[in-house]
């Protein structure tokens, strides 16, 4: 009897730790409904006045990146530019900022750890760039031979896969080497598609609601499964402000939004709506 007294204080954290845990993918489901809980974690500076506009970014266990675009030729893909910008996550410190770089839109941006790359969506330009993210240089950037543009992207290490976005929230899938297997149809909404993140069951889109969109007034998440089915919708608030990018660090998305003059980094953690 003592010995079970004195485990259960142990077995109590193990079982609260577990509950923490709990991925989006096991809290999720088709029949309820959910929302978030929103925590601003840091405010992302301008670089200047012309460096303003953050588009793309991850999240990881020990780094944040973002892509932060110039005023200057915003709607010319092929002349503007943008700098990338490398955060240490626990501290909020800038550990390192690249050179100016063409990479279109820059609209969204993923880490592959396998090989330590950055692959980054160039959006209409329908270009994927590899930049190595200690010196945040392009490696290498590959056009991809599709008749569809894709908006965002994400790696999967355990189907191996990239899921991009295409479409109004549809998705292709493509291999490491980046050759196109599989694709699921876009989704019926007028929101503004905006970045992506994945598990292994399911991919998350961030989609921003305009002022002018009284149809769907909420900035969500759209929860699809790796087939291209839709399980959820998750308002996620965050008025003010224009959702471009969305990882996932355990139980924990990290959403950047932009707000005109660099942009900001919110927690967001699911909830079952009132």
């Amino acid at each position: 009897m003592r010995r079970l007294l004195f485990l259960l204080p142990l077995i109590l954290l193990l079982v609260s730790c577990g509950k923490d845990k709990e991925s989006p993918s096991d809290f999720l489901n088709a029949k309820d409904r959910f929302a978030v809980e929103t925590e601003l974690v840091f405010d992302i500076p301008s670089i200047d006045e012309n460096f303003c506009i953050m588009q793309g970014g991850c999240v990881t266990d020990n780094y944040i990146w973002v892509l932060i675009v110039g005023v200057e030729n915003y709607y010319n893909d092929f002349a503007k530019e943008c700098y990338i910008v490398k955060y240490d996550r626990a501290t909020m410190e800038e550990i390192g900022r690249s050179d100016k770089l063409k990479l279109g839109h820059a609209n969204d941006m993923t880490y592959v750890a396998e090989t330590n790359e950055l692959y980054v969506a160039q959006c209409f330009a329908n270009q994927v760039s590899i930049v190595d993210p200690e010196s945040l240089t392009i490696k290498e950037t590959i056009c991809l031979d599709l008749y569809f543009s894709v908006y965002a992207i994400d790696y999967n290490p355990s189907k191996d896969s990239f899921v991009m976005g295409v479409g109004q929230a549809g998705m292709a899938m493509f291999d490491r080497e980046l050759n196109l297997y599989d694709t699921a149809m876009p989704q019926d909404t007028t929101l503004v598609t905006q970045g992506i993140c994945a598990d292994d069951q399911y991919v998350y889109h961030v989609l921003y609601s305009t002022k002018s969109n009284t149809e769907e007034p909420d900035n969500m998440i759209f929860v699809l499964d790796w087939e291209g089915n839709l399980i959820t919708k998750v308002p996620i608030g965050l008025e003010g402000y224009e959702p471009e990018n969305i990882s996932l660090v355990g139980n924990t998305f990290y959403i950047g939004c932009n707000d005109g003059d660099g942009g900001a980094i919110f927690t967001a953690k699911l909830k079952h709506a009132e």
